[in-house]
């Protein structure tokens, strides 16, 4: 008879879980959606608020198993929306770093093409990105203890990373987010210094 009830709790859990949608693969210990929520929150705040404020935060639990060391892998996609604190496109660091780059040229050439380059961002960071809410999604992977899954907290017992977008490989959580104000800034020097090298081709060099 307890082996009948063990066995029909199970059968419920499983199907639990298959009406919320996440698949299964093995079977695995419940755990609270809402903490994972917080935690994934949490990282991305972290990552943006530099930069951005946050006026949406949800989650879509896409999958959990057990591995084969114990531990449970859950996989997440959260979907965020967030809108940039600057008021203005020349408060951003990257434009800071244009027009300082910009400022360091003397050739005419040289400057009308850095300064096209510039204007063209400007714009469009004016017209599509400035006070306006921009929805993005990015996939975690939460991977925690057996005995941890009815209490997910950050520390050492659980660990947090990203797929990458682009390669689909999974990436520590801290190299999630946006560059720092510093390396924007030395990109936009860089940057405006490489554009008048694409544009005037002959301006370094001895050519008639």
């Amino acid at each position: 008879m307890k082996k009948m009830r063990k066995l029909v709790s199970l059968l419920c859990a499983m199907v639990m879980v298959l009406v919320m949608g996440v698949p299964v693969s093995a079977t695995v210990a419940p755990f609270d959606e809402e903490q994972v929520k917080e935690v994934l929150y949490q990282q991305v705040v972290s990552a943006y608020e530099d930069f951005y404020n946050f006026t949406a935060f949800e989650i879509e639990i896409e999958n959990v198993e057990m591995r084969e060391d114990g531990n449970i892998q859950i996989d997440v996609l959260a979907i965020y929306t967030k809108v940039l604190k600057a008021e203005s496109a020349y408060d951003l660091p990257y434009i800071q770093g244009l027009q300082a780059g910009l400022a360091e040229l003397t050739d005419p050439a040289e400057i009308a093409a850095a300064e096209a380059y510039l204007n063209r961002w400007v714009n469009d960071l004016e017209g599509n990105y400035i006070g306006q809410e921009d929805e993005v999604s990015a996939s975690f992977q939460i991977e925690l203890l057996a005995n941890q899954t009815r209490s997910l907290k950050a520390g050492t017992e659980m660990t947090v990373s990203f797929v990458d977008g682009l390669t689909g490989e999974i990436c520590d959580i801290d190299m999630f987010g946006p560059d720092s104000a510093e390396e924007m800034f030395a990109d936009g020097v860089e940057d405006s210094r490489s554009v008048t090298v694409v544009a005037c081709p002959l301006a370094a060099t001895d050519a008639p």
